[in-house]
């Protein structure tokens, strides 16, 4: 019961993320979904579709894989997951920061990377590209929080040539952050937040919100 309160909480902690921050602010995620709308777009695929037949596949191969307690456990957030989605993606103006692009990107990524932990380390995936990760990681030993976001990163990329620049930039700049932070997590080292500020991604992200800052109050100068 333990296991599936913590997969349970994990996927609302990311749809929470996902609804109330990340898609107000019309920045670009990877996952099955991102694949799915750029074969809509390119193959003119519905994109429930896509994500089913994507979905099926990546789940028979993680059953092949990893065996039935990873699956199941996967099921759990498959399930839940669209439910909680639908349910969040109903709660207006709780979190408002549709005007800040990069804030929605950092707490995004913080919110997601936590959530995603929680379900990683319970032996569960949500599905697709984490589950996807999960395969690889078995596989060559590569780091999955690694896996995870160079699989988010590759399908961020397959976006970028049909969806505007900005959004892919703050998508990008959203899995830097999630890089970190889960890495972290999935390690068990404490989170130095001394060493984190000294870090070139953190670096310039203050550096791009200082000029943000700047730029607005030229005008009333």
């Amino acid at each position: 019961m333990k296991k599936v309160i913590f997969i349970l909480t994990g996927n609302l902690m990311m749809a929470v993320a996902i609804a109330m921050v990340i898609l107000p602010s019309g920045i670009l995620t990877g996952g099955i979904t991102g694949v799915a709308v750029a074969a809509n777009h390119y193959l003119h695929l519905p994109v429930s579709l896509a994500v089913g037949v994507i979905n099926f596949a990546v789940l028979l191969l993680g059953y092949v894989t990893l065996g039935k307690k990873v699956l199941g456990n996967t099921l759990i957030s498959v399930i839940s997951f669209p439910l909680l989605l639908e349910v969040c993606g109903k709660v207006q103006n709780v979190i408002s920061l549709e005007e800040y692009p990069l804030a929605s990107s950092i707490l995004g990524a913080a919110m997601l990377s936590i959530g995603l932990a929680m379900i990683l380390k319970q032996d569960g995936s949500t599905g697709g590209g984490d589950l996807l990760a999960m395969v690889i990681h078995k596989k060559t030993g590569v780091s999955l929080a690694v896996m995870v976001n160079v699989i988010d990163g590759a399908i961020l990329l397959l976006q970028a040539t049909f969806r505007p620049i900005g959004s892919v930039i703050y998508g990008m700049a959203m899995i830097a952050v999630m890089t970190i932070v889960l890495n972290l997590l999935m390690s068990g080292n404490s989170i130095n937040i001394n060493k984190l500020l000294d870090g070139k991604p953190v670096h310039v992200i203050k550096k791009t919100y200082l000029l943000t800052q700047t730029k607005k109050q030229r005008p009333n100068e």
